[in-house]
């Protein structure tokens, strides 16, 4: 029976080993290194190269990681994004993207002509993503690969906000909140 216990752990500690040999999966990716079930710890550390190859910089009020999504482009594309994580590992990574100049008076900067931009961003990073109409938030585009959701959709005037899901995460949480709920 011993021998069937260590048999079991080695063969499990060598599947988990080869994973982190391998790296993310392709339907794990994100951004700049950045992918889904990436240990807290490490997410810092990433960020922290990143701002020392000047590639981001904190955002407002220090809430998040902000990166020109266009280089020295005119005008600026601005993403910051800051993860949600669960067990120290990111499970959900929260995006929000605006032009630099935009102001309420000036139309041609607002979300809706961003867009098709950033829709047209995903589809050539990620793959074609499909569109759906929502009933109270418009247009929302999404793709599914593997355990990655990713919705795209209009916050506000000035946001367009994408959002990285891991669903093995997700619906493990709403299990857990459902039993809690229940007892």
């Amino acid at each position: 029976m011993n021998k069937m216990v260590l048999l079991f752990a080695a063969c499990s500690i060598t599947l988990s080993c080869s994973y982190l040999d391998t790296g993310p999966r392709k339907s794990e990716e994100l951004f700049l290194g950045i992918y889904l079930g990436m240990k807290k710890e490490d997410f810092f550390d990433r960020c922290w190269q990143l701002n020392k190859e000047n590639l981001v910089t904190q955002g407002p009020g220090n809430q998040s990681v902000e990166y020109r999504l266009n280089g020295n482009e005119k005008p600026s594309i601005l993403m910051h994004f800051y993860p949600h994580f669960y067990n120290d590992r990111i499970y959900e990574m929260p995006v929000v993207y605006h032009y630099e100049p935009w102001a309420p008076w000036n139309r041609e900067y607002w979300s809706d002509k961003l867009l098709d931009k950033i829709v047209h961003h995903f589809d050539s990073t990620y793959g074609k993503m499909e569109v759906l109409d929502h009933r109270t938030m418009g247009k929302v585009y999404y793709r599914i690969d593997g355990k990655r959701r990713i919705n795209v959709f209009i916050k506000d005037d000035q946001y367009v906000q994408a959002v990285f899901t891991d669903m093995s995460v997700e619906r493990r949480i709403k299990r857990l909140q459902t039993h809690d709920n229940n007892e």
